[in-house]
């Protein structure tokens, strides 16, 4: 959280009006590279070292697929105004090209949230841009052709479907589908590049007359298969609800997942993010609590550290007066969009790719992803960059630059006190423990706010057969931490009195669905050798 904050301020206020078309620039290139690489995995397996094929979504190199669908998601907004109002016809044609590559990868990632994401992005990119039809005329091309691409792809069993296709089937149908792609990518450059030659064309009021005429036309000839298709709007409500709060669509053909509605487990995680708002409504029950909130008034036994919706969490965890906070901060770039989309003609495009990032927030945790989230910040940023007036920050670019650095210093700090955690936790498994003791005690001093780092120290001193001091570094854990209950069963560990048996019981409070794993940690304390009588 304290590197968005840096980063949006340090973008308000290096930035200046005359650079921000170059931000979002460089952030849709970083989006296209890190697509490309993501693509390579799955289009060439054993190149890249990927070592593996249709196994799973792709998720490479973010870690998590519908993180990557979204980052390609906000690519293909940005693409699309790039690709309508670069200056010159080779940047126009390179954003074109970027196009089918970014749709080809969110469909790879088979995330319905990023696809559903990308539609609203659609909706505010029209919406907001002040030419619409010359956008539409750039657009058209790229997107089409991308959708080809994507037809192409989902007609590839092997790189669609988590069956025992052999590897080399993949390989082959990997390199016919990139061939396919690199030729839609050199289409889409070529007509990109061409297309600017017509832009005084959308001026003409006939052309614009027949050009809506022939969109209604398609919209009713569209709305009207759709309801051949699938039903009544009412009909299809009813599926979408059933389908929403059914099972999660299994098989082994990945395109199925598409067309399915499941809330894929969520709804219980947000009942007990509603929970946590109904229960401490003003000031929630802390920020990072919802985990320990989960274990305590889950109804399902699942493990979860987010409630799988930005804003229902943040309601859960900061109540009212956080929520206005936080919500009120997100909306600022929205509420500059009106004058920004006056002064700078790619205003539409950061404003889509924002809302995005906003809309996939709604029900998945990838806020806590730093490249996707700083990426549409950056979009948000540079709204309120376009529409403040005059071309610098004025006077308080010093001063808040200067807070910036210090919020991302602190940021450092938390960052190198986390790798001295991981640190400290693989020294205790190799039994290192004057290593496992020296990196604890580093994590402590650089998070002091940190209950995990009292516990990496408790874990590292037991290891080492302190086990008095091990027990006090575990209770300033209880401290810090007194919702995880496992730094209660940790603290029950390393006592050998009767009190463990107290810590056991709150651990047990803590965690009810947790009943077998406190049970199976009884019995251990109780009878330490197995082989032995109780």
């Amino acid at each position: 959280m304290l590197v968005y904050v840096a980063g949006a301020l340090a973008v308000v206020t290096i930035v200046g009006v005359e650079r921000v078309t170059r931000l979002l620039a460089g952030v849709l290139t970083g989006v296209t590279l890190v697509c490309v690489y993501a693509l390579s995995t799955r289009l060439f397996p054993t190149s890249t070292g990927s070592g593996g094929f249709a196994a799973s979504r792709l998720s490479t190199p973010i870690g998590y697929w519908n993180g990557l669908g979204v980052l390609a998601a906000m690519g293909v907004m940005l693409a699309l105004v790039f690709g309508a109002r670069a200056r010159n016809g080779i940047g126009r044609g390179l954003a074109s090209a970027a196009v089918p590559v970014l749709l080809c990868t969110l469909y790879f990632t088979f995330s319905r949230g990023a696809w559903i994401a990308l539609l609203a992005g659609v909706v505010v990119l029209f919406a907001a841009d002040r030419e619409r039809l010359q956008l539409l005329g750039a657009g058209i091309a790229p997107g089409l052709l991308g959708a080809f691409v994507v037809w192409r792809a989902s007609q590839e069993d092997a790189l669609t479907h988590t069956s025992t296709s052999t590897l080399q089937t993949a390989i082959h149908q990997g390199r016919s589908l990139a061939a396919v792609l690199a030729g839609a990518c050199l289409v889409a450059a070529y007509l990109g590049w061409a297309v600017r030659h017509l832009d005084r064309v959308w001026e003409r009021p006939d052309v614009v007359r027949v050009t809506r005429v022939l969109l209604l036309a398609a919209a009713v000839v569209v709305a009207a298969a759709f309801v051949a298709r699938y039903g009544s709007p009412v009909s299809m409500a009813k599926r979408g609800y059933h389908s929403f709060v059914g099972a999660p669509t299994g098989g082994t053909d990945l395109n199925n997942r598409l067309f399915s509605l499941s809330n894929n487990g969520r709804l219980p995680s947000w009942k007990v993010a509603l929970h946590a708002f109904e229960a401490h409504p003003v000031g929630g029950i802390g920020a990072g609590g919802f985990e320990d909130y989960w274990n305590q008034h889950r109804t399902v036994d699942m493990k979860i550290r987010d409630a799988h919706s930005f804003y229902l969490e943040t309601l859960g965890e900061q109540g009212i007066v956080g929520s206005l906070l936080i919500f009120g901060a997100l909306a600022l770039p929205l509420v500059a969009l009106r004058r920004a989309r006056r002064r700078n003609p790619l205003a539409a495009g950061a404003a889509a790719a924002y809302m995005v990032l906003l809309v996939h927030w709604i029900a998945d945790w990838d806020w806590e992803l730093s490249g996707i989230t700083l990426a549409g910040l950056f979009c948000g940023a540079s709204l309120l960059v376009m529409g403040r007036r005059g071309r610098s920050a004025g006077a308080i670019r010093w001063p808040v630059l200067a807070v910036s650095v210090l919020v991302g210093l602190v940021a450092l700090a938390g960052l190198a006190g986390r790798l001295s955690l991981n640190a400290s936790g693989a020294a205790t498994k190799v039994n290192d423990s004057s290593k496992a003791i020296s990196d604890a005690k580093l994590a402590r001093r650089l998070m002091p706010w940190s209950g995990e780092a009292w516990a990496a120290l408790g874990a590292a001193q037991l290891g080492a057969g302190r086990r008095a001091q091990a027990v006090a570094s575990y209770q300033r854990a209880v401290a810090k931490s007194p919702g995880d209950y496992r730094v209660w069963i940790d603290l029950a560990k390393a006592k050998t009195g009767p009190s463990r048996w107290h810590d056991l019981a709150v651990a047990l409070r803590l965690n009810p669905l947790g009943a077998d794993e406190t049970r199976l940690i009884a019995q251990q304390l109780l009878n330490p050798n197995p082989g032995a009588k109780p």
